[in-house]
């Protein structure tokens, strides 16, 4: 651990105004240098909201907070750390809230990018003079040349839409998302704010993507691609999704509006990560005269398919350009060999000699070599076990997704148990996302994205599709029926708990109220903490009457008092034992429903003040029938700007003071239900005509899921069984009730997967945390964003990913297991230098340099040992005439005297 900075260090740290680039390779401690200027800014009094810190991961941008937070024992919530992505959502989250529009997951993506790529393949079987004048439009759309079409040939425009859109082989996948991630800022609002150089970089990298392709023939891949890109936007607005990229653009827009705000203090990791859209943005979100720090390894750089680039990195290092070099992760003879390739195979432009923190190990650098592919595995394996031993990280890296399953698999053959990293990542497969849509349901209401899954999960949808969705694929069908039913006032919780959907949760508040059978009730307390903090006063009114109840406590009042006025000689005077007032309050109100503003607040103060104090009376609070005001308003009138009870009254004018006395409080309340009850009635014949539609779909969807609904509600208010692991047991006991044929297709893998996953990481981080509440607001948003690689934590021992995937991880000790010629460079990247096209010639040239920056990638993981594998012959061949023979790759081969073989 590192406990002082180096002189490289601290000038980088020291550095105050200007333009700044830092070359920083792995492990030289350039996370404690960010941190630091952090701290060092806020100390010279630099403002926290005028300070940007981006960086690679969310989890990098945690991880840095909590340390600053720390070191100046103080929370600073205008200050931003975390990654472009994270930042432009809380810029547009209100933006994207008014417009109705949910932030897409990676499966309905895939789902709308079938449906654009169907859309392509419909137009291209039209006759051909019809494919023109189609493309010709789009082209105008986009104010790009629509002469690009002269001399138009269709056998061609075929040949480009089988090679890259059609062929579903990986290469030709990963080549359709390199054209669309490169296209993207010409097709886009970003295509305005672009300068004509940067629109030639893009526009030379997208002539050189697709080796079968010929030069001639390139304007049609960048023309189905908007095309393309057209029909998958206009899927995305129909559906009201916005998407990662998106939120770039539509920052980008915003940021160009006249009084967007800037900023003075920028400092950028990982910057070789950047796509052309992203640098776009940061130079739009830069001050004049601000103070940039970028940092990043250009020899790190592997995202080429994603837009980012060597040549892009090198035209932003500017003039000012320093060098951490010394490395804290690895012992000398690791970073020896990691200068050697580097001098060798990397671009000596950026060449660095780092110096070693640590002294050099005995055993850092194994090689084991066999004659066989099998024999070799096997050897592989007892290292593997050897190392297992020890309470030590073990990484197994392979070069692509099919060899990192096939080493998983022997490793599971073997019985040896290990975090394997999937390219079909175990969090975005189905189970796990309908669980989450569960989680998320539960934590918020409006979450119309988790609400239409559970829909589409539980309302046999595929059985009751709506009249007017018939010809729309399921799940996509109950996206848009949730989105109606929001659109004439009405969210999908209000048909859990119902006899029949025309009865739902709005009609069950009219008649409570025409009954005059509710309590519309407040409290005030001590504090926000929901599971320490007491209630001192709880007032409650029906049509008729009203209760005005204070609670003695012990706890201090002084800044609560400057909230609601109530301090100690109040509660002398009012107050009487918190246990006889919460009776008297459920005599009031036991047998009527219970009406609250903000009712997720007072709701779980009063459950945890009843097991404190009444516990006898928890039971019969929580079966109570509960409405929300402030949920209700949101569904009624979307588009206000405040929903806070003062604003209602004076937007509604309506009579009552919301003075944070209770009393006062609910009387307010009270008073909005009416222009509530006026808007339920307004929308009634409209919702009822619509409900029409979905009437089996709305009353399955009640019957399937209320029960889980019930349950979870139970498990977390009355038994505090509220944690991730706890909801997974739970979910997975009610599916295999409810439907055992899904249950029964995922309990090998998925499953269990999940639950010793979730069970490890959420033990490790989250434990400690024994309110549901803050439990709920810090864990589950995790839960919500993570990948699988998220869920790795120091207690998983041996773990298996590609190289790709361990970028920003590091272990003690990394194993790459088939370092043959074969798989360094890969196939494609050889393919492509071989091509008769000059053009494609260049960028394999390119793509073999970004081959070997990954070797380097793999092997400046490890933080005390790495073992490099490889073999000559394998087994499956040796029938062949003439067996393949592999030998160890040329990048790595004049480094081979300094393993030690095993």
């Amino acid at each position: 651990m590192m406990l002082q900075f180096n002189a490289d260090q601290l000038k980088v740290i020291q550095l105050r105004e200007g333009y700044h680039a830092c070359l920083a390779p792995a492990g030289s401690g350039k996370t404690e240098v960010l941190t630091e200027r952090i701290v060092q800014a806020l100390a010279r009094n630099v403002k926290a909201d005028d300070i940007l810190c981006l960086t690679f991961t969310n989890r990098a941008g945690l991880n840095m907070r909590e340390k600053v937070t720390a070191r100046l024992a103080k929370n600073f919530p205008q200050l931003f750390i975390g990654n472009l992505h994270a930042f432009c959502f809380k810029l547009l989250m209100k933006h994207y809230d008014s417009q109705h529009r949910d932030l897409i997951n990676e499966e309905l993506q895939k789902r709308l990018i079938r449906q654009a790529l169907e859309q392509l393949n419909a137009l291209l079987i039209q006759p051909h003079h019809e494919v023109l004048v189609q493309l010709q439009h789009c082209l105008t759309r986009y104010e790009l040349k629509a002469n690009a079409l002269d001399g138009f040939d269709p056998q061609a425009l075929n040949y480009c839409h089988y090679s890259i859109f059609k062929n579903e082989d990986p290469y030709a996948l990963w080549n359709m998302e390199a054209i669309r991630n490169l296209c993207l800022p010409l097709i886009s609002e970003a295509r305005h704010f672009l300068k004509p150089e940067q629109k030639s970089y893009i526009r030379s990298r997208l002539r050189t993507l697709d080796q079968n392709i010929p030069d001639h023939c390139v304007k049609y891949a960048f023309v189905l691609a908007v095309y393309f890109n057209e029909a998958y936007q206009a899927l995305k607005k129909h559906y009201h999704f916005y998407d990662y990229d998106d939120l770039i653009i539509d920052a980008l827009v915003l940021q160009n509006q006249p009084k967007a705000k800037r900023y003075g203090w920028i400092q950028i990791d990982e910057v070789q990560d950047l796509s052309p859209l992203h640098w776009l943005l940061v130079d739009h979100l830069t001050a004049k005269d601000a103070h940039i720090l970028i940092l990043g390894d250009v020899n790190q750089s592997i995202y080429r398919f994603q837009g980012a680039s060597v040549e892009l990195t090198q035209e932003r290092l500017g003039q000012n350009v320093h060098v951490l070099e010394e490395n804290y992760r690895s012992p000398d003879n690791l970073v020896q060999l990691s200068n050697q390739y580097m001098a060798s195979s990397l671009d000596s432009t950026y060449k660095i000699t780092a110096r070693a923190h640590k002294k050099a190990h005995p055993r850092a650098l194994l090689h084991l070599h066999r004659e066989f592919d099998t024999e070799h595995t096997a050897d592989l394996i007892r290292h593997i076990h050897m190392l297992n031993q020890k309470d030590e990280s073990t990484a197994v890296l392979l070069s692509t997704n099919r060899q990192a399953d096939a080493f998983s698999d022997q490793l599971n053959q073997q019985e040896l148990r290990h975090f394997f990293v999937a390219q079909n990542d175990l969090l975005s497969r189905e189970f796990y996302l309908d669980f989450m849509a569960f989680v998320s349901a539960l934590k918020d209401p409006e979450n119309r994205l988790a609400w239409a899954r559970l829909l589409w999960r539980f309302g046999n949808i595929q059985h009751y599709k709506p009249t007017h969705l018939k010809e729309t694929e399921a799940q996509f069908a109950t996206i848009q029926l949730v989105h109606e039913l929001r659109e004439h006032g009405c969210w999908l919780n209000n048909f859990i708990n119902i006899s029949d959907c025309y009865q739902h949760q709005q009609q069950c508040l009219i008649q409570h109220i025409q009954n005059n059978s509710f309590a519309y009730f407040d409290t005030e307390t001590t504090g926000l903490d929901l599971a320490l903090n007491d209630i001192v006063q709880i007032a409650a009114v029906t049509q008729d009457q009203e209760l005005n109840l204070y609670c003695l406590s012990d706890q201090d009042l002084s800044e609560s008092y400057k909230i609601h006025g109530i301090d100690a000689s109040v509660l002398a005077k009012h107050g009487l034992d918190a246990k006889q007032q919460l009776h008297t309050f459920m005599q009031f109100s036991h047998d009527k429903a219970l009406i609250a503003h903000n009712l997720k607040f007072d709701q779980a103060m009063l459950t945890e003040n009843l097991k404190r104090y009444a516990p006898e009376l928890s039971d019969i609070f929580f079966s109570q029938h509960k409405f929300c005001t402030l949920e209700l308003t949101r569904q009624l009138f979307p588009n206000l700007d405040s929903y806070k009870l003062g604003h209602l009254l004076a937007h509604f004018k309506l009579d009552g003071e919301n003075s944070h006395n209770a009393l006062d409080d609910v009387k307010a309340g009270r008073a909005l239900l009416n222009p509530l009850l006026a808007k339920i009635q307004q929308n009634e014949t409209a919702l009822s005509a619509y409900i029409a539609q979905a009437e089996k779909c709305l009353n399955a969807f009640n019957q399937n899921f209320s029960p889980l609904w019930n349950l979870a509600q139970y498990s977390i208010r009355r038994n505090g069984d509220f944690k991730i692991q706890q909801l997974f047991k739970l979910y997975t006991h009610y599916m295999q009730a409810f439907n055992p044929q899904l249950y029964e297709a995922h309990i090998d893998t998925s499953i269990e997967q999940l639950r010793v996953k979730l069970l490890n990481h959420a033990n490790y981080h989250f434990e400690h945390i024994h309110n549901p509440y803050q439990y709920f607001d810090e864990a589950i948003p995790f839960y919500q964003t993570a990948k699988e690689s998220d869920l790795i934590t120091p207690n998983d021992q041996l773990i298996v990913s590609t190289i790709h995937r361990s970028k920003g991880l590091e272990f003690d000790h990394v194993i790459l297991p088939d370092l043959t010629h074969q798989n360094f460079p890969g196939y494609m990247v050889v393919k492509k230098q071989n091509s008769e096209s000059q053009l494609h010639q260049n960028e394999g040239h390119q793509l073999y340099k970004e081959q070997k920056r990954l070797l380097y990638v793999a092997i400046t993981r490890a933080k005390q040992s790495l073992t490099i594998g490889s073999y000559n012959l394998k087994s499956i061949e040796q029938s062949w005439y003439k067996p393949r023979h592999y030998k160890i790759t040329s990048f790595m081969h004049k480094h081979q005297a300094n393993f030690e073989s095993i």
